[in-house]
């Protein structure tokens, strides 16, 4: 789902001033070490999570643009982003007047100065009320970013993220209920073929034993977890 047009970054640790913009559904950033592309990412997290790092929120004194940070001015860093949401982007029914608010298209910037304790929402170039601040909150909430470090192992991230990925799948799955149970009656007969032979040779030897079957899934979404991600 591509949500975001644009973004411009100013003031945030290795970065002055950038704008990427035509931003799509999945974009790519390389280049040489140390030119900012971790940064880029981190501002991002600033954005919506007002953390510059995983439990550190965003301050002038660690934050702002390095060259310039013991600088006697007066220091500001702004992340702004161009939205552009999608038809089905889904608001729920309460926050009809926070859709209403935003419309379909506008760019939101998120800044931070000295003497502000929290960051000023600016909508459309306009600075928001407390009000329509809160309604902005509320916007953010409903979109998820995550910021992971390169240094990272994958696993840890599947683990520490196991309940999400679990309830997006299941919530997939749930669109395809009708053909549930087609799919579970031929994976009962696909694993009973397999395990036929072994089972008829169990029984042969050990008459006790009434037969082998393989365990399968009773469903989509215990199918997706039988057989991990």
């Amino acid at each position: 789902m591509k949500l975001i047009k644009e973004v411009r970054i100013r003031n945030f640790r290795s970065i002055r001033d950038s704008t990427r913009s035509e931003l799509e559904n999945f974009n790519v950033f390389s280049g040489l070490n140390n030119p900012g592309k971790s940064n880029f990412l981190r501002a991002l997290n600033s954005f919506f999570k007002n953390e510059s790092e995983s439990g550190h929120p965003v301050r002038l004194d660690v934050d702002y643009f390095r060259p310039n940070i013991r600088s006697n001015k007066k220091k500001e860093i702004e992340i702004k982003i161009t939205f552009s949401l999608p038809d089905n982007f889904n608001f729920r029914s309460e926050l009809e007047p926070v859709k209403n608010l935003l419309g379909p298209s506008f760019n939101l910037s998120k800044k931070w100065t000295h003497d502000q304790p929290d960051p000023i929402f600016i909508l459309n170039d306009q600075k928001c009320s407390p009000e329509s601040s809160q309604k902005i909150r509320h916007f953010l909430a409903l979109i998820n970013f995550r910021y992971i470090p390169n240094r990272v192992q994958p696993m840890d991230v599947i683990l520490k993220e196991h309940q999400s990925l679990r309830d997006a799948l299941i919530r997939r799955l749930a669109k395809h209920k009708e053909k549930a149970t087609e799919v579970m009656e031929r994976l009962q007969i696909t694993a009973g073929n397999l395990i036929g032979d072994l089972s008829k040779r169990v029984q042969e030897y050990s008459p006790d034993i009434t037969g082998v079957r393989l365990a399968t899934a009773n469903s989509l979404g215990d199918l997706a977890f039988k057989f991990g991600y």
